[in-house]
């Protein structure tokens, strides 16, 4: 098929595209098979654009084996159909009820598939232009929706071999390179959202995890625009941190390998709070006396008079204390192991701490105590899925 004549725009008014197929708004109660996935041959070749726009499709469309020249559009052309003027392939606003397949395909130009909505999307990284033209073609879909994928190792090219499985990170890999060609700088949270629910349905869900991580990435870069905003910058640093330490709420291990990190600096740090005598035992002056009657609480006025010249309260804490039990206690909110009661930051008799240590060292403990609060939050969420389900729902 050869184009010729360039159509006019959507209003009549100018030229638009040079097109070898036309068949907007088309309705079609079967399937539409362009080229044969049957063998390698070329079975159908066009020069100039393809277009299928706003048409609905009751089963399934195939693209294979097909050769696709884009022609290029004049001077002025109308872009109302949001597709690039290099476009080869259209696919814009169609529905299609069963299957859209594309592999094995040489496409000299873009690809649209702008609010196109699939049930099953079935494809190959030859099935689209080739990433290593002279020309980065681009594969349009803002507003994408297919509901489940083929196959798992549905991404290989004919010039990776003939292996058929590929490893949960080599699937991440190779669709996130698929979804980072798709429309420049357009990509939204609906195309990570889209290909993850996809990706849980066909049972990988780490790999749909990998995918809403690289989105949060994208959504939240250091670069140097955002270092001469201060305000862009604490918040898209904060967000990577957190994308470090909890995968951005999507990654159970490393809330896990957090939890046990912070568990690990705390007891060190009691440890060697208690090594440096900064402990001590942390006694009440409180004492009972038991009538014959009823018990009756006696009040100590001077607790020098009850325990001494000097108080109990600077006795080394020591073999008293299990370091990695207190962090835990501290850390840990609302749960009460009776670890932290026995000890507290103070200076031991005959131990004199260097200016500012024992202050420190508070400020250290209570520092600790309020990140437990935040990391042991933010591991119930991440372990919950709350975050997951929000970012693939949208709700």
């Amino acid at each position: 098929m050869r184009g010729s004549r360039p159509d006019t725009d959507n209003a009549g008014v100018g030229s638009q595209y040079v097109n070898a197929l036309s068949a907007t708004d088309l309705t079609v109660g079967d399937c539409i098979f362009l080229g044969d996935s049957e063998n390698d041959k070329l079975k159908f070749k066009a020069e100039g654009a393809v277009r299928i726009q706003r048409a609905h499709i009751a089963k399934h469309v195939e693209i294979a084996c097909a050769s696709i020249t884009g022609g290029v559009a004049p001077a002025g052309a109308s872009t109302d159909d949001h597709a690039p003027k290099d476009t080869a392939l259209d696919l814009g606003w169609t529905r299609i009820e069963g299957s859209l397949k594309l592999e094995r395909n040489e496409i000299c130009g873009s690809v649209n598939l702008t609010h196109t909505n699939v049930t099953i999307l079935s494809d190959k990284l030859d099935g689209y232009p080739s990433a290593r033209a002279d020309k980065a073609f681009c594969i349009e879909i803002d507003g994408f929706e297919y509901q489940t994928l083929q196959s798992p190792a549905l991404l290989l090219s004919a010039e990776a071999g003939s292996a058929t499985n590929l490893s949960a990170n080599e699937i991440a890999r190779t669709r996130l390179d698929w979804l980072e060609r798709s429309g420049g700088n357009r990509r939204t949270p609906h195309d990570y959202a889209v290909l993850a629910r996809a990706l849980l349905r066909q049972a990988l869900p780490d790999v749909a995890r990998a995918v809403l991580i690289q989105q949060q990435r994208l959504d939240h870069p250091l670069t140097d625009a955002t270092w001469r905003r201060p305000g862009s910058l604490i918040a898209n640093a904060l967000m990577r941190l957190f994308g470090l330490a909890f995968g951005f709420g999507f990654s159970p291990r490393r809330a896990t390998i957090t939890l046990l990190v912070c568990w690990g600096l705390g007891a060190a740090f009691f440890w060697w709070a208690n090594h440096r005598e900064a402990m001590v035992i942390d006694q009440q002056p409180v004492a009972i006396a038991i009538g014959r009657q009823k018990p009756a609480t006696i009040e100590i006025a001077d607790q020098q008079t009850v325990l001494g010249e000097r108080a109990a309260s600077d006795i080394p804490c020591r073999g008293h204390m299990n370091a990695a039990v207190y962090a835990l206690d501290v850390f840990i909110p609302l749960v009460d192991l009776r670890e932290e009661s026995k000890c507290d930051i103070g200076q031991a008799a005959g131990r004199q701490l260097m200016r500012a240590e024992e202050t420190t060292y508070r400020l250290l403990k209570t520092a600790y105590a309020l990140l437990g609060w935040l990391i042991i939050s933010l591991s119930i969420l991440t372990y919950s899925g709350f975050i997951e389900r929000r970012r693939i729902t949208g709700s």
